[in-house]
């Protein structure tokens, strides 16, 4: 990893650009927190060549611009953005808004699968919207049956007039997908209607597995692939290291709201006071809560990147939203993994071309 402490005083302007670029495109490893012995795996990244950082650095601005992004990586033929709000432009903007990051990688889908990733994207975003829009879990779960009878009414040719259940119907006219991952999706999210913390990491994993993978199980679909047992198993890895990852991420946005998703007993054997937690401070013993789970996270994700190598090549793009993990789990360590660290707030202005070198290159 490149020395971030060298002198600037005599580094130009651009070099120091060059050099923030190498390292935001090879972080290194891991660190590790005080008084921790175990850290994360090494992730490393081969260097990239002086003609490829030049133009990382020349279409930094463009790939920061969502249009531009939409222009290069959209094609006419799967989802074009026109004035009126007919059901593709809404299923694009509902995800672009509530699950950018994701929005991210499927641009950067082949053309053909494009399409269908924004839809059940589209649709796994409104599932996960219920809690936050209902008050009471019994109006949440009626919410959740009509996504249910939506599926059932889809694959059986009648949609309902809604744009999300009409682009999944569009997509299903395209591709064979499964219905049973559809509906999965919706009984899954039932359990966090009720607010209530997980009882451990495990409990977080497969909560994971349920929300987050069946996406990832879909796109593989739209991609054409024959999903085997091997793959099913590395896009199950993706799904928990993606789940854990979004689990720490809503500590800080719901805490004002006394709300927690993490594991209770974790939580108690480092005594975490709710108190401390609901105000958003940064305490220790979250922060050694948020160093395990992140950790479970790094596991999965190093597993998954030490076996993409057996997924095809044209496949490969299916688990860029590791891309984005990986992104979140470095910026969470240099946080020393305070949850509430401003930084952490926002968005990884660098992720646009983390994410177009990693497809490139078919890699994590």
């Amino acid at each position: 990893m490149l020395n971030n402490h060298m002198n600037h005083s005599d580094t130009t302007a651009d070099e120091r650009m060059r050099i923030e670029a190498q390292s935001a495109m090879n972080p290194g490893p891991f660190g590790q927190p005080a008084n921790h012995v175990a850290a994360f795996s090494k992730m490393s990244a081969p260097m990239m060549s002086t003609g490829v950082l030049r133009q990382l650095l020349r279409s930094r601005r463009q790939l920061l611009k969502l249009p531009e992004i939409e222009r290069k990586y959209q094609s006419r033929s799967s989802f074009a953005i026109v004035q009126g709000r007919n059901s593709s432009s809404y299923c694009l903007e509902l995800v672009r808004k509530y699950d950018y990051e994701n929005f991210l990688c499927t641009l950067l889908l082949p053309s053909h699968a494009r399409a269908g990733a924004i839809a059940v994207r589209a649709f796994n975003v409104e599932l996960a919207r219920v809690r936050d829009t209902v008050s009471e879990t019994q109006i949440g779960l009626m919410r959740l049956q009509f996504w249910l009878d939506a599926v059932d009414k889809t694959f059986s040719g009648a949609p309902p007039e809604q744009p999300v259940a009409a682009e999944l119907y569009k997509a299903t006219q395209r591709h064979r997908i499964s219905k049973g991952w559809l509906k999965r999706l919706v009984e899954s999210r039932k359990q966090s209607l009720s607010s209530q913390p997980f009882d451990s990491i495990r409990a977080m994993e497969e909560y994971s597995v349920n929300t987050v993978s069946p996406v990832n199980y879909l796109v593989l679909q739209y991609l054409g692939l024959s999903v085997d047992s091997e793959h099913l198993q590395l896009v199950s890895r993706l799904g928990r290291a993606q789940g854990l990852s979004s689990l720490l991420r809503s500590t800080a946005r719901l805490a004002p709201r006394r709300i927690c998703y993490l594991p209770s007993d974790v939580m108690a054997r480092h005594v975490v006071k709710p108190d401390r937690l609901w105000r958003g401070m940064d305490d220790p013993a979250v922060r050694e809560v948020a160093f395990e789970v992140a950790s479970a996270a790094n596991r999965h994700l190093e597993h998954v990147k030490e076996n993409l190598s057996k997924v095809p090549r044209e496949a490969r793009s299916a688990f860029l939203p590791g891309v984005a993990v990986a992104s979140y789990l470095r910026r969470l360590q240099r946080a020393d993994f305070n949850l509430f660290h401003p930084a952490l707030q926002q968005r990884d202005g660098w992720l646009p071309a983390r994410l177009w070198w990693r497809n490139w290159r078919g890699t994590l």
